[in-house]
């Protein structure tokens, strides 16, 4: 986490029609732009190619994700290698004065940008009895249908899904292919509100403070403590998951916890939890609006590389109204209202 070596900005479904009789060219287009916009450090050409799915997706945000890959690999200095892997997306390497990255762009039908992956690029070894040139290969990560560590809810009382489940839903974090299954929870009373009063304080909202839980079994990985709480309609976009909590269940299976409150954080790195345990309270750090728990799986504990897993939540309780039901092996949506209890 405390690297960035990768971000998937956008992985939408998009129309399969070739826009052109020269798919290649649309490509190269916007490559060259791209190349513009680092070397000129002009960020504005590449936030003008994008497309209506990348609405989400803030300028400030487009400048430190392409200001980071200048401060660490220097100007971009060519493009190669184009290979059309569908109708609206092409593989290519960029080279740069200090390394490569291999991406992956997607367009839409007007041939706007509707999302791209940046990822580290080594260039295959070479036999030395029969020497060839090796076209990298560029895949999105199969999601397995279950995890193997059983998922409880990480909280008490009654919460509401506000963004994720399948297909993907909400802000333009959600498509990110690390977070690509995963869920923010808001805290609601008995009578559903989220917060009383203005709702203009953090410490309006219902679910401020609340404890956050250990989902499962496990080792602490990774923490990060210290980020300030935003103001309720803030973001902090320099540090989207704000304080943080990984616990690794299983070789390939790492819970994430994010938005957490500043310094309420009880676990350290390499202690051993369990599931139920108090490990933190719920904040508003982070690229959160209202004070909310950020929850999903992935298969690394190194944010930049890992995939999102697809997970179940071995039992919850659905509310519909003032009625709710037990359900085994739940996959939640938006606007669900759940409890552990």
């Amino acid at each position: 986490m405390r690297s960035l070596v990768c971000l998937i900005i956008t992985l939408l479904t998009v129309n399969t029609l070739y826009a052109q009789s020269e798919p290649t060219k649309r490509f190269e287009r916007i490559a060259e732009i791209m190349m513009r916009g680092i070397n000129e450090g002009n960020f504005h050409l590449i936030q003008n190619e994008y497309g209506a799915n990348m609405a989400d997706f803030t300028f400030e945000q487009t400048t430190y994700f392409f200001q980071s890959l200048i401060d660490r690999l220097g100007k971009a200095t060519r493009v190669d290698q184009f290979k059309i892997v569908s109708a609206n997306r092409a593989d290519f390497i960029m080279y740069f004065e200090r390394g490569a990255q291999a991406v992956q762009l997607y367009l839409d039908n007007q041939n706007k940008i509707a999302g791209y992956l940046f990822s580290e690029y080594t260039p295959p070894p070479q036999p030395i009895e029969q020497p060839r040139v090796q076209q990298p290969v560029v895949t999105v990560p199969t999601v397995p249908d279950k995890q193997k560590t059983p998922l409880y809810l990480p909280f008490k009382g009654r919460w509401s899904v506000v963004s994720g489940g399948e297909p993907r839903e909400g802000t333009a974090a959600r498509n990110l292919l690390t977070q690509q299954y995963s869920y923010d929870f808001v805290a609601l009373d008995n009578l559903g509100r989220q917060y009383r009063g203005t709702g203009e304080k953090v410490d309006d909202y219902i679910g401020f403070g609340q404890d956050v839980l250990a989902p499962a079994d496990g080792v602490v990985v990774d923490v990060i403590d210290g980020v300030r709480d935003n103001p309720p309609g803030n973001r902090n976009i320099y540090a989207l998951l704000g304080n943080t909590i990984v616990i690794q269940h299983q070789p390939n299976e790492y819970s994430v916890l994010g938005y957490l409150k500043q310094n309420s954080i009880r676990v350290r790195v390499g202690q051993q939890v369990t599931r139920g345990q108090v490990i933190a309270q719920c904040g508003n750090s982070g690229n959160s609006v209202e004070p909310s728990l950020h929850f999903h799986l992935q298969d690394s504990p190194i944010m930049g590389v890992a995939k999102g897993i697809k997970f179940y939540f071995e039992r919850v309780y659905h509310f519909q109204g003032d009625q709710k039901q037990e359900k085994s092996l739940f996959i939640p949506k938006t606007g669900d209202v759940l409890s552990s209890e």
